[in-house]
């Protein structure tokens, strides 16, 4: 389960960016939170909105390319799994 996705230097995405899916400070609705391992509050759909040309299909693109990653790797996370892409971009001998 993505609990936060941070990126950066991705398309219009200069400085690091995070896209987070617990909850907020607002407390209405209770019934719907989803309650993962006793450490998150999570919700269960995100909304979003924003001005054209304001990066909300980049940041949708940033969330394919790393659902592509992870698909093509075959890669299995364990709980607060950290994944620097990066890394793996900038060294050219062992491309992806």
């Amino acid at each position: 389960m993505l609990v936060n996705f941070k990126f950066k230097n991705f398309k219009s995405f200069k400085e690091e960016t995070s896209f987070s899916f617990e909850r907020g400070q607002k407390r209405e609705l209770n019934h719907h939170i989803i309650h993962a391992n006793d450490k998150y509050e999570l919700l269960p759909i995100k909304v979003i909105y924003g001005s054209n040309a304001s990066g909300k299909s980049n940041l949708l693109e940033a969330l394919h390319m790393l659902k592509m990653f992870i698909l093509r790797k075959g890669i299995r996370f364990q709980q607060d799994d950290y994944v620097d892409l990066c890394s793996n971009f900038d060294n050219h001998k062992n491309p992806i």
